[in-house]
């Protein structure tokens, strides 16, 4: 009886503890920018990932930035099914929503630049305080640079594999 009694009152202690660390040390909804690869060579291609994360669920998602073809590189919107999933992580529970995916090609060699893109984004209240239900909440990505380097120059032993002719 007085294991369950302990347990009781030690649970009673981490939850308010865990939900004041939740809060504090988080913000409540985070828009990140990843790239499968950091380096690209020209004729190479990488996929680029719009996330939000948010310890509360996604109940819904605003964005009007597209990204738009640059001079030395396009970009090719692939379908995204917008659902959000659920992981359990040491920190507690984290949604997920994935925004949209896009193909990059790059052209030349240089600097890929993806922008900010601002999100809007509708939360449960976390606060619970007041006759608001939801929350909405701005934010922005993170901006995100691609490095592509130059296509390396065909060595001899290239050249002859293709069948090409030396001087």
């Amino acid at each position: 009886m007085k294991y369950i009694s302990l347990l009781f009152i030690l649970c009673g202690l981490a939850l308010p503890l865990s939900l004041q660390a939740r809060d504090k040390g988080d913000e409540i909804v985070v828009a990140q920018v990843y790239s499968d690869k950091q380096a690209l060579t020209v004729g190479d291609s990488c996929l680029v990932t719009f996330v939000l994360q948010s310890a509360y669920p996604i109940l819904k998602a605003v964005s009007n930035d597209e990204l738009e073809d640059q001079k030395h590189a396009t970009f090719h919107r692939l379908p995204t099914q917008r659902r959000v999933s659920r992981t359990l992580s040491p920190r507690g529970i984290t949604y997920t929503l994935v925004w949209a995916r896009y193909f990059v090609a790059p052209s030349t060699d240089g600097e890929i630049e993806i922008p900010k893109c601002e999100f809007k984004v509708e939360l449960p209240n976390p606060d619970r305080e007041g006759k608001k239900r939801t929350v909405q909440v701005k934010i922005k990505s993170n901006k995100l640079s691609i490095r592509v380097n130059p296509k390396p120059q065909p060595t001899t032993r290239d050249l002859m594999r293709r069948g090409k002719q030396l001087m």
